[in-house]
Parts: structure tokens; C-alpha cells; sequence
């Protein structure tokens, strides 16, 4: 952990990370002079954040909900779909935030250890053929030095045949156990069905964990030691076909399935916390208790919108979520906490893109620039952020707000 004498070093990787980020939200970012202009500021609400901030319990307002029997899984292997209790969610000690992203879980990286795990996609010659090939990256929060996932140090990371850790044209789940295990759907050789694997990656060696029914499922994070997915897959009968997700909770140390059984109608969860599925059902945002079924309306929102970006700090115990318009992508900022949902206030109003961390927002304007024909595509492309990204201080999200970036560089 860096004493805070060198807390300068944590601000400029900060600034690397929101480039990172720029990449994968396809801005093309560069640096600004200006970032000095908000360091200070950053530092003090740092150094505030860390004095004041403490866990927040989830309120619990539940209100029970009867599961449809189309909806159970009519293959579940235990307790015959019932729900029962599984374990108390281990709570963790109060402490304060050690870095700017410490106990900030996201949508689109993870964090474990010190470093910043994150999926990326390059053009690379595989086999001969010009590929779109993704592999998880990272950057140490520690020393600032980036790598891959992949821990040996002579392989190309441009062959599936040789290197475990990437994916030719598609950009995976993963999950981070810890830092040294890695968890991700992978199949042997292309004849092979995809399974959930753990990744021992001081051994570079690997487990699997669960084999899926027909697709491979989706990772919704770990707690205490057990990996929660949710799985869907059809079944055709007389030229009909039904569709069915399941929620699985397999524990990691032996692959044991803990639990097995159908989410609420039409929810569709994404991410797993404190015990409880956050779920995206088409007209709302919910949070549903597997032990005992209920559930508590977090968000309800207009039929042409879906969700954005989101993120928990596990040290308030705060949900943030954006909501986005699905035809022009005007997006709104919502934040969870103490059983209350309140939208978010930025100086410029509409938001196409944020990101959380203790003492900051990092954000882009919704500011759409055409970009003008795509060769590959039969249809325009646009950046809807401007080319820019802000920055306010988490605490005073309507305030002042300093430009990080503008790739125009003005």
C-alpha cells in the first residue's frame, strides 16, 4: 500500500486508467495539460471520503413474489427448484477506501489485489488471417506497469491453439476470485463445448467448474467463495420453442452446485452483491433475494430505454446506474442507497457515459458528432460523447465540473 507521500503517483494513474477507459468506450483520448487543475481537489475529497466513509445496510423493503411454474427450471438438480437458505453473506470489516477504485465493482472491469483488471480487443494475424483477437488486460495500481492476463512471458497471445487466455473475435466474461484466479468461459479445441473454467494463473493451469446446457452463461460476480452465473437455453417441442434462465451458484473450491433456480418473470439479472441479484426486467431495475424470493423495485423507466454503465461501492453500500434512451442514447445517472433511488444532477445535464470512483466522477457529455459513413456497416457512425471527458467531484456531482480530455485536443 503507498503511503500517502506519494499520493501524486495515484492521480496520474488515475488519469491512465480514464484513458484505458476512453479506448474501450471508443473515444480517441489524449492527455490534457488541465489535469493538474483538478488534483488538488481530488486529493482533499480523498483524504475527506477517507475520514468519513462507512458501510450503509441495505434497506430492505421486500415485497414477495410468487414464481411462475413456467418459469422454474424443470431440469433443476437442487432441492427440486425450491429456494432455500444458502449461507449469511460474510460482512466485511469497516474500513476506508485504500485507492481512488478500491471497493468499487463495475461493469466494466474488476479490481483485485492491486491491479485493474479490463477486457480488450486488437487486430492481430492469426493462423495466417487478420483477426479481431481480445484478451484481459491490466494495470498494476501500485506501480502503474500494464501486461495481460496470460503469465507467460514468451507467448504471441495471437494462436488459441497455444495461448488459453484469448478470444478470436469476441470479447468474453470474466471474473477475478482473487488475483491469481482467473474464471472464464474457455473450450479445449474448436470441436469442444465451452465451459466455465477457473484459471490458476500461478500455475497457468486450469479447472473446470461448470458445464453449461446449450450457451455460455453469464458471470455475475463472486462472494464468498461461490460464482454466480445465469445460464439461458432453449427447448423446441412440436415447433415451439421455449426459452429458460436459471440462476446458478457454484462454489469454486469444488465445483459443487449450491444453487439451482428461475429468476423473477422476464428479469434478467447482471450482477450479484451482499446476497442479492440485481436484475434488468425491460421496465425496471429490481434486486431479488434467491434465499427467500423477494424482491424490491429499485427504478422504473419508459419502455425505449435500457441500462448503461453501473457500479457498487462496497463501502457506502451505494448502487450507481446510468439509464440510456435505446434510439438517440441520452442518457440519466441514478444512485441507490438507504432504500432511496435519486437521480443524479451534472452541469451538463444528459450523460452518455460515467464512471465512479471514491472521490470521482469521470464522465462524457451526451454531445453526438457524426462521424460520418462506415465501410463495414450499412449505416453512419457516431460518437456520442464529443470527443471529451469531465471530471466532479463525487460529492458535489452539480458542481464545477474540469475538463480530463478533449480529443481535439482543446
Amino acid at each position: 500500500m503507498k503511503p500517502e507521500s506519494s499520493v501524486k503517483h495515484t492521480v496520474l494513474f488515475a488519469i491512465l486508467l480514464t484513458l484505458v477507459l476512453s479506448l474501450l468506450s471508443g473515444l480517441p483520448g489524449c492527455r490534457s495539460g488541465r489535469e493538474k487543475e483538478i488534483e488538488s481537489e481530488i486529493l482533499a475529497a480523498r483524504a475527506e471520503n477517507q475520514a468519513k466513509a462507512e458501510s450503509l445496510e441495505f434497506e430492505e423493503s421486500p415485497a414477495q413474489i410468487q414464481t411462475g411454474e413456467e418459469l422454474k427450471n424443470p431440469e433443476s438438480e437442487v432441492g427440486n427448484g425450491s429456494v432455500g437458505k444458502l449461507y449469511e453473506p460474510v460482512k466485511p470489516e469497516k474500513t476506508v477506501p485504500k485507492t481512488d477504485w478500491d471497493g468499487i465493482l463495475s461493469s466494466g472491469y474488476q479490481i483485485a489485489g492491486n491491479k485493474y483488471f479490463f477486457r480488450t480487443m486488437e487486430r492481430k494475424r492469426v493462423n495466417g488471417t487478420k483477426s479481431s483477437v481480445s484478451i484481459t488486460s491490466y494495470i498494476d495500481l501500485s506501480t502503474g506497469e500494464s501486461g495481460v492476463i496470460c503469465p507467460d512471458p514468451l507467448c504471441g497471445h495471437d494462436d488459441s491453439a497455444v495461448c488459453r487466455y484469448i478470444d478470436v473475435n469476441a470479447i468474453t466474461d470474466f471474473t477475478m476470485a482473487d488475483e491469481h484466479t482467473y474464471i472464464r468461459g474457455y473450450r479445449s479445441n474448436p470441436n469442444a463445448k465451452t465451459k466455465i473454467c477457473a484459471f490458476d494463473l500461478t500455475q497457468n493451469d486450469y479447472r473446470v467448474l461448470y458445464t453449461p446446457k446449450q450457451f455460455s452463461p453469464d458471470q455475475l460476480g463472486v462472494e464468498d467463495g461461490v460464482l454466480w452465473l445465469r445460464e439461458y437455453y432453449s427447448k423446441t417441442s412440436k415447433k415451439t420453442t421455449t426459452y429458460y434462465q436459471t440462476i446458478i451458484g457454484v462454489r469454486i473450491s469444488d465445483g459443487e452446485i449450491v444453487y439451482q433456480n428461475a429468476p423473477p418473470e422476464d428479469a434478467k439479472a447482471f450482477f450479484f452483491h451482499g446476497g442479492l441479484l440485481y436484475c434488468d426486467n425491460v421496465k425496471s431495475i429490481i434486486a431479488f433475494e434467491p434465499d427467500t424470493g423477494n424482491t424490491v423495485t429499485l427504478l422504473e423507466y419508459a419502455a425505449e430505454d435500457q441500462l448503461g454503465s453501473w457500479y457498487y461501492d462496497t463501502f457506502r453500500n451505494e448502487f450507481w446506474f446510468s439509464i440510456l434512451n435505446q434510439a438517440k442514447q441520452t442518457g440519466r445517472v441514478y444512485r441507490y442507497a438507504d432504500g432511496k433511488c435519486e437521480e443524479v444532477s451534472f452541469p451538463c445535464g444528459e450523460v452518455y457515459y460515467f464512471q465512479l470512483t471514491n472521490t470521482t466522477i469521470y464522465y462524457s457529455p451526451y454531445d453526438p458528432v457524426y462521424l460520418g459513413e462506415n465501410p463495414a456497416v450499412s449505416y453512419g457512425t457516431w460518437d456520442y460523447t464529443g470527443g471529451k471527458r469531465l471530471a466532479v467531484l463525487r460529492d458535489d456531482p452539480a458542481g464545477e465540473a474540469k475538463p480530463v480530455y478533449d480529443a481535439e485536443g482543446k
